[in-house]
């Protein structure tokens, strides 16, 4: 999650990071692999983690 306005680098960044965490091959991030879903309101937890790093990613 990002807030709106955010650009794709940042995303594709914040992604990298992600994998690094986990320890998988960051290899299989690509950044053709986002794709926009929606806008909606942040719930609260996830809107106190995107005031805190600028981003929430939500592992489904």
């Amino acid at each position: 999650m990002l807030p709106i306005g955010v650009n794709e680098d940042k995303a594709s960044s914040y992604a990298q990071d992600f994998i690094k965490i986990i320890a998988e091959s960051k290899d299989s991030v690509k950044l053709n692999s986002y794709k926009f879903c929606h806008t909606e309101e942040a719930k609260t937890n996830f809107s106190e983690m995107i005031e805190k790093d600028g981003y929430c990613i939500v592992p489904i």
